[in-house]
């Protein structure tokens, strides 16, 4: 180290203050960017959501996953209500485009209380 400082010589503490400056400032972009594309992954679960309850007369708000969820998820916990084919969807969009977890009964609720 100290060859090195011989070599550079003394450190200004000017140089030190813009170096941190210029990381603070990169990391506050950096920041910025991944908080603008989870607002964009959101609004695609939104988008979604809004087509699969405009689809829901015709397509049901049921299947056999919805069904085998809900029983699942009510076996776990006795407090649990009903989810439709569209909020499992949203839920299933969330979880893995936003929050990158797992598809769980705790998660879904999580998701669906927002």
């Amino acid at each position: 180290m100290s060859k090195l400082v011989l070599f550079l010589g003394k450190p200004d503490k000017s140089v030190f203050s813009d170096i941190i400056r210029k990381l603070c400032h990169l990391c506050t972009v950096f920041c910025s960017l991944c908080l603008l594309q989870v607002q964009a992954d959101r609004r695609i679960c939104e988008q979604l959501t809004r087509v699969c309850e405009r689809n829901e007369p015709r397509i049901g708000i049921e299947d056999d996953v919805t069904k085998y969820l809900n029983v699942e998820c009510r076996r776990r916990d006795v407090r649990w209500k009903n989810i439709t084919r569209c909020q499992l969807e949203r839920a299933a969009c969330e979880l893995s485009l936003v929050e990158c977890g797992e598809l769980s009964c705790a998660n879904i609720v999580k998701v669906l209380r927002r």
